[in-house]
């Protein structure tokens, strides 16, 4: 069986061939999808001035491709300048240089921007919570002044206040949140939490009137006695038990 592979795999016609800059090497082992073999790949090389660049390629693309687009992507399409991908990258907002400052720590400066932009950006979608009620960030996570001690390409002082004083994340499941979510961004009112922890500290929330007229949380009740969070919330409402309140 291995002699028959070996030999169909010599006289198959692509061997050795070139397209453009690109030329086929030798046929890899054809794999399978629900049952099915999937169409014939090669390992071949990219001979663009040089480039010698090992990559894999199907025998339709091989055929098909345009010869001005056949190279492994080293080169610009119309001429020979190689691209330097450093010299360019992509704008995403934030610097991304190779080992920067806020590369480092880019959750927390995704979410002292995103603080930033509730309270202050009235096109932000999530303004009228935040802003529009007043809530405001304190004076010294303001700044957008540079400071170019800790990194060349320099570093928000309003943001390394704020990383001061809140540290790093624990791990990406932890987000901003306020400790009173009538209280502004100021030290002291802000952690780092969880959803859940987070669920138990809304503005907007269910309580259960219990028989004594007593209100009690629905979340803090279901955990204690071990009760599914929904099917209480279903049955409360039935009876005329659940009870919305914003604090």
């Amino acid at each position: 069986m291995a002699t028959r592979q070996k030999q169909q795999r010599s006289e198959d016609p692509l061997l050795g061939k070139r397209r453009g800059d690109i030329a086929i090497l030798a046929m890899l082992p054809r794999l399978e999808r629900k049952g099915r073999k999937m169409q014939p790949r090669y390992l071949a090389v990219c001979r663009r001035n040089d480039c010698n660049r090992r990559i894999i390629i199907t025998r339709q693309a091989f055929i098909n491709t345009k010869l001005e687009r056949m190279h492994c992507g080293c080169c610009s399409v119309n001429g020979s300048k190689p691209k330097n991908r450093s010299d360019k990258p992509k704008d995403r907002g934030i610097k991304w240089e190779e080992g920067t400052f806020i590369q480092r720590y880019l959750l927390e400066y995704k979410s002292w921007i995103q603080m930033l932009e509730r309270c202050y950006n009235p096109k932000c979608v999530a303004y009228e919570e935040y802003g529009g009620r007043g809530i405001r960030v304190t004076e010294e996570w303001h700044s957008k002044e540079k400071d170019f001690s800790v990194d060349p390409y320099g570093v928000p002082k309003g943001f390394l206040k704020f990383l001061e004083c809140l540290g790093p994340r624990k791990s990406r499941y932890y987000t901003l949140d306020r400790i009173d979510p009538n209280g502004h961004y100021e030290p002291g009112n802000v952690r780092w939490a969880t959803k859940k922890a987070q669920g138990f500290n809304k503005r907007h929330q269910a309580y259960i009137r219990l028989p004594s007229g007593e209100l009690v949380r629905a979340k803090k009740y279901a955990k204690e006695y071990g009760l599914n969070y929904s099917a209480l919330r279903e049955r409360c409402i039935k009876e005329g038990t659940w009870v919305v309140k914003t604090e």
